[in-house]
């Protein structure tokens, strides 16, 4: 079998215009008497070229860079000064290959580097977390460089713990928990998301299921931006955003085939009694013989009979995308999505008198076992990247989403006694339609001896959700018993009820930069200023129109300290808003209310592990929500006299211990509350489903010599501390719900071949019982998410 290389040309060479560039050493003097640079370009064996293949020079003086390559496989490193140095370059599908070089005053350095097509034991090298980031600032920087809290996960970190969803990753995100079962339902930073634009696809809104996590399947990885974005990304809630960067078409043919199958084992579930199945297919690889035309094509189906009683969910997901490298210096990627989602509705337990103590087993669910949510989405996505002369870029993001859902079932409603569940019958369609536009410049400019990274940027869109309730009616007839649920209710007598139906028109426009006052410091400074137009039409019941125009001046700026290569000291001030919804109505039926504005003031340090190894970080922040909405529980009308804080710490690591052992961790306490609010008893009530302390740790251990060579090791320890269901209100008699804290054990066997991989994946192999969230009233306990009782998953993956 003949295999296919890829040649890295690397060539040291004096002068001449650089491509990409790190920026200077803060540890070089700055009276060097003299500097290279390091040029070349990554191709494959048969001179196509690989576009954004990451190179690192890294120096025993404590220098390094990380750059990657542009549209035509081209890199360049700027002010290089003589030296000995380790060349690293990789690419997703090909293995990380390193050679020794020296620099030297006098005359250039060449070196050629060739990269072979990544075999699975390949990938486990590759490091939990990057070293870079485009979520952050728009543009590809170096996580050091950036005065706010972000980490990037990588694919090899997702293939670690076999993640099928986004919410399969929150357990080991520092900061981020799951309070829920749609792709909002997160809470960051102890600030709750609850906004479309707080879960990004590519840097835009809009995905394609909403009652279900998106898929990991076309991950390339995930980037979480912590602290209010609303700068770059308009309106968010000031927690932090999940940026997902999907997979791209590569030029080196590849076939992957993932089988899984799993069963869950634990306290509400006997072996065998719920299973789930996975089948998956990941094919990439030139089109035409120059390579200028990519495909990939990424589909996955999934069947999962849950612990939850008569709950079984069906989804299908199937990705095709196109990339183009044929206009001279321009990358454009196409991307088609469909997910079709069959899932049973669930309402979850419920804790009468809001006592955790009193629910029903875990695998207990109230629904009928024919009652449903039927998701399908499509999404269509668009990205140009066009490089012109004196180092301009230009930029180009669109996506659409078209999306409907099908919602038919009797959920929760409240509850009578210590026995009884009240159910109300309720049928809703919805349709929702996202068309965004994102567009930015960038170009790097000199004032004298200080640099600035320019970022200007356009976006907008347009959203329409239409809410049509066809039934909405309950009767005594649909309760049931709290421990032994008897099944078979008749639906009730038609009973039609709101019909909402909501377009929204957004306009942003945006300046940041990213500023090299020296060596040593370095700045950010940006501004944006944003408009949303809205208007809510009831077309049933007394129907009207409202209209409501939000704008907001948004302001962020950082300082970064770096007083070697090692260490950056930062502190930054960041802000979000959220527009009001058009409905929201005060006592005379007018919608007089402003938006939601955050800020965050955040000071921490980051440390650089050394030679490509790992980062670590310690940050503090204060996150202040000003004129929380709220509704008023005594009348249905909404007040905006509320203030909500989150003030915390983080601390982070990523550490590649050796070549085949990795570390990733983190801890975060955060005492997030409500500081102001209209109903005096509300005050110093915590926010709803957010622990004080939380941490998290996964580590994977990889035998790559002797008899046991290939076979690996994985452990994972997840801690949350208790947490608050609900809050205190003045027409409430009930005490706050209590989540409890629990500590949750993962583990992982890991076998691994040239074009072959076989894992068995454990959760909760202690078998704890606990409690994920809260999704009920603010006062009620009537939708707790139980976590998952101790489950296994065996799976082979086929290279071809």
């Amino acid at each position: 079998m003949t295999t296919r290389t890829a040649v890295v040309s690397v060539s040291l060479v004096l002068g001449g215009a650089a491509i990409a560039s790190a920026g200077p050493d803060p540890s070089a003097s700055t009276a060097a008497p003299a500097v290279q640079e390091a040029a070349g370009q990554v191709m494959d064996s048969t001179g196509g070229v690989i576009v954004g293949a990451t190179v690192t020079l890294r120096g025993s003086s404590g220098f390094g860079r990380d750059t990657t390559t542009d549209t035509r496989g081209r890199y360049r490193f700027q002010d290089v000064p003589p030296g000995a140095y380790l060349l690293t370059a990789f690419r997703d599908g090909f293995a990380p290959a390193t050679k020794e070089l020296t620099v030297s005053a006098s005359e250039p350095a060449t070196a050629d580097v060739t990269l072979s097509p990544a075999s699975f034991a390949d990938e486990v090298t590759v490091s939990f977390t990057g070293a870079h980031s485009m979520s952050a600032l728009k543009i590809d920087t170096p996580v050091r460089d950036i005065p706010l809290s972000v980490q990037s996960y990588t694919s090899s970190f997702m293939k670690a713990i076999e993640s099928t969803n986004v919410a399969d990753l929150y357990n080991y995100t520092t900061g981020v928990s799951r309070s829920g079962n749609t792709g909002v339902d997160f809470v960051i930073r102890g600030i709750r998301a609850s906004n479309t634009g707080n879960i990004q696809y590519n840097g835009l809104p809009g995905l394609a299921a909403r009652f279900n996590s998106p898929s990991t399947e076309n991950v390339e990885r995930i980037e979480v931006l912590k602290g209010p974005s609303s700068v770059l990304y308009g309106q968010a809630q000031p927690g932090g955003i999940i940026n997902i960067v999907t997979k791209k078409p590569q030029a080196e043919r590849a076939q992957i085939v993932d089988l899984r199958g799993g069963t869950f084992f634990g306290t509400g579930a006997g072996f065998g009694d719920s299973n789930k199945y996975h089948l998956a297919a990941d094919f990439t690889g030139p089109i035409d013989k120059s390579r200028k035309l990519l495909y990939r094509l990424v589909a996955a189906y999934d069947n999962e009979q849950t612990f939850r009683d008569f709950a079984e969910n069906e989804d299908l997901y199937v990705v095709p995308s196109l990339s183009w490298l044929g206009w001279h210096g321009t990358i454009l990627n196409l991307e088609f999505e469909y997910r079709r989602t069959r899932t049973a509705l669930d309402s979850g337990l419920v804790a009468p008198q809001n006592d955790i103590t009193l629910v029903a087993p875990i695998n207990v669910r109230y629904q009928e076992p024919a009652d449903y949510i039927n998701e399908d989405g499509k999404t269509a996505s668009l990205s140009l990247k066009k490089l012109f002369g004196g180092g301009l870029t230009w930029n180009v993001n669109w996506r659409s989403v078209w999306h409907e859902d099908d919602t038919k079932g009797f959920e929760n409603l409240g509850l009578t006694g210590l026995t009884t569940v009240t159910r109300r019958d309720r049928r809703q369609l919805n349709t929702r339609r996202f068309h965004y536009l994102d567009t930015t410049l960038a170009r790097s400019v000199s004032t004298a001896s200080i640099q600035h990274k320019l970022l200007f940027g356009v976006n907008g869109g347009y959203e329409l959700t239409d809410f049509d309730r066809v039934q909405f009616a309950s009767a005594a007839s649909l309760n049931v018993n709290i421990l032994n649920p008897v099944h078979g209710a008749r639906g009730l007598a038609s009973r039609a009820d709101t019909h909402r139906y909501t377009p929204a028109w957004s306009y942003g426009v945006y300046l940041n930069d990213q500023i090299d006052l020296s060596p040593r410091w370095k700045a950010l400074a940006g501004l944006r200023y944003d408009r949303r137009e809205s208007q809510e039409e009831e077309l049933r019941i007394n129907p009207r129109v409202r209209e409501k125009t939000s704008d907001a001046l948004l302001p962020v700026v950082g300082l970064v300290f770096q007083p070697s290569r090692t260490w950056s000291l930062y502190g930054s001030f960041a802000t979000s808003f959220t527009p009001p919804p058009p409905g929201a109505a005060d006592a005379r039926g007018e919608n007089p209310f402003g938006p939601e504005r955050g800020r965050q003031l955040e000071a921490g340090v980051k440390a650089d592990l050394g030679g490509g190894r790992g980062e670590a970080s310690l940050s503090l922040f204060e996150i202040t929500k000003d004129d929380v909405l709220i509704t008023l529980v005594a009348q249905a009308v909404n007040d905006q006299i509320g203030q909500e804080r989150s003030r915390g710490l983080e601390a982070t690591l990523s550490h590649r211990i050796l070549d085949n052992w990795q570390v990733i961790a983190g801890y975060t306490f955060a005492d997030s509350k409500v500081t102001e609010d209209s109903d005096p008893v509300r005050v110093g009530s915590r926010i709803t489903n957010a622990p004080r302390h939380s941490a998290n740790f996964w580590s994977r251990y990889d035998i790559r010599r002797g008899p046991l060579s290939g076979l690996g090791f994985g452990l994972g320890l997840v801690y949350s501390g208790e947490r608050a269901g609900t809050i205190r209100g003045s027409s409430s008699t009930l005490p706050v719900l209590s989540l409890p804290g629990y500590f949750r054990v993962d583990g992982g066997i890991y076998y691994v071949g040239r074009r072959y991989e076989l894992t068995a994946r454990m959760v909760n192999l202690l078998d704890e019982r606990y409690y994920e969230s809260n999704l009920g009233t603010a006062t009620t306990s009537l939708n707790i998410r139980p976590g998952s009782p101790r489950a296994a998953t065996l799976s082979v993956r086929v290279k071809f």
